[in-house]
This record gives C-alpha cells, sequence and structure tokens, in this order.
C-alpha cells in the first residue's frame, strides 16, 4: 500500500513488526520493483545462541540468501534501533566527493549499546574466522567506542555494495531515458551506440568521483574486449556489440545491440592484522 501511494522510497522498516510480518516484508523487497531496502529490528535473545539461533530471524533470512534485508539485534524491546541505522545510512549517502561509506563500525545516535560477550556477537555476526548468521550488533568495543558491528545484509552482502549498485543502476538508467527524451532521434550506429555508451560513463565517474569506483584489476570473467587480469585505469569500462552483427529483427525493431558496463569496487577494509616486532 505504501509502494502504491508513493514509490519515491528506498528504505523501509516495520515498527513494532511480529517476526512473522518481518519475514514476509524481505520476501516482498526482494522481487519489488523501484528496489528498496528492508530495514528490521529483533528483541529475539534467540539470535545470541548458536542453541536457539536456528529457530531465529537472522538464521532464516540467511537461509533463504535474501540480500535485500539488514537486521540489528536490541535488547531493549522498547527501541527500534535499525531505524538509527538507516538515518545514518541516508543522511551520509550525499553523493559528495569521496562521500562513500561502509555501516561498519558507525555510531548510532539515540541507541544504547548492548552488553554482549565475544561469542554472541560472533554467534550473530561472525568475524573474519568464524561464520556467523549475517545480523548485526551495537556494541561498545575498547570502552569507548560504541560501534555497529559488521553492517551485513541476511546474506553477508555488505549494505554499502547494494545502495550504491543500486544507485548506479538507477544513475545508469536515466543517463539513458534522458537521451532518448531529448534527442531527436538516436541513430542506429555506432555513433547512436556511443551515445549511450558515453551516458553510461558519467554516471560511472559520478561513483568514481564518491569512492564506490576505483582503478583495479579486473578479476572477473572475460567480456568482449575486457579479460580477467586486465587493470582497469578508469574504474570501468564500458563496451557494446557491433551494430553490424546485430540480428535485422533487432534492427527492425529499433533495439540497441547489447551494452556492458565493467566496474570495478573500490572495496573496503574492515579487518587488519598487526605484528609488532620487537628488538631489545
Amino acid at each position: 500500500a505504501c509502494r502504491a501511494a508513493n514509490d519515491e522510497w528506498y528504505c523501509f522498516a516495520e515498527l513494532a513488526a511480529s517476526e512473522g510480518d518481518q519475514k514476509d516484508a524481505a520476501m516482498w523487497a526482494e522481487a519489488t520493483e523501484p528496489r528498496c531496502l528492508h530495514m528490521y529490528t529483533t528483541h529475539d535473545d534467540k539470535v545470541l545462541n548458536t542453541a536457539t539461533n536456528s529457530e531465529a530471524i537472522f538464521e532464516y533470512l540467511k537461509s533463504k540468501n535474501y540480500r535485500r534485508s539488514f537486521g540489528l539485534y536490541c535488547g531493549d524491546d522498547e527501541t527500534e534501533s535499525v531505524v538509527a541505522a538507516m538515518g545514518y545510512a541516508m543522511g551520509a549517502n550525499n553523493g559528495l566527493a569521496d562521500s562513500a561509506f561502509t555501516m561498519a563500525y558507525k555510531t548510532l545516535i539515540g541507541v544504547d549499546t548492548d552488553d554482549l560477550t565475544e561469542t554472541q556477537v560472533n554467534t550473530v555476526c561472525g568475524s573474519r574466522n568464524v561464520t556467523g548468521s549475517n545480523g548485526n550488533v551495537y556494541i561498545t568495543r575498547g570502552g569507548e567506542y560504541d560501534i555497529l558491528q559488521q553492517g551485513f545484509m541476511a546474506d553477508k552482502t555488505n549494505f554499502d555494495e547494494i545502495l550504491y549498485l543500486d544507485m548506479l543502476c538507477n544513475e545508469i538508467e536515466l543517463s539513458v531515458m534522458d537521451r532518448l527524451y531529448t534527442a531527436k532521434k538516436v541513430p542506429g550506429t555506432e555513433a547512436g551506440v556511443d551515445s549511450f555508451k558515453n551516458r553510461i560513463a558519467v554516471a560511472c565517474q559520478k561513483f568514481v568521483k564518491t569512492g564506490f569506483i576505483a582503478p583495479g584489476q579486473w578479476n572477473g570473467d572475460t567480456c568482449l574486449d575486457l579479460t580477467t587480469g586486465d587493470y582497469l585505469p578508469a574504474g570501468y569500462l564500458i563496451q557494446s556489440e557491433p551494430i553490424n552483427d546485430q540480428p535485422q529483427a533487432d534492427r527492425d525493431n529499433r533495439i540497441c545491440p547489447p551494452i556492458y558496463a565493467c566496474i570495478k569496487l573500490a572495496g573496503a577494509l574492515e579487518f587488519v592484522t598487526i605484528g609488532v616486532n620487537v628488538n631489545r
């Protein structure tokens, strides 16, 4: 009903929802268009214990490989802590230069941390060496750092990757649509295809500016002229199939040859090993 009334929103949280409602919302979020993110708070202590977490929502959504649901445990039944996480994410997402962010280790305004053991944290989030339930917690580290750990969606994809990839796809779609909307016509020639590719490149460049895309080695599968191990100096490469090779039926129906945008993410560092070597 909310989507039918207005589709210009992205994240949503159902306040004081039952676990059944949260599961239904997670399933809906996976397939709906326009794309969105489901964010929810759970107060169920079962998520903290390996003996009981198989019955709880984190493990349930993990088993479904849902990548559009972000769950946060909160021990205070009166606090919808995930809304603070949503507020941080949408507020930090300002599109300015070097503004790309992750959810890991962020402070949630207005939310008290939970006093959890390391075993409980690992049960929910896992660690670099331990597999968890791909949930998230809000805890105090080092006696003074109030942080969100770890920033996972239910399938362990990082929140920021889903957010920025959705934004990038939307920017590309709008850029190409603007080209179709403003042109007298886009000719069925290589020049016409290039005009789309140029618009896509402009969209990608915006995400280079924010720090989401960066130069690096392409470790994906071969795509047209891009092969595994090639270096992407711009952080992205836009290619298309030759227009002279397209089927006549596609040309008759004024269909553009497929365009491929290969992008290299800047990634993020969230775990560090430090060796201190001492000599007396």
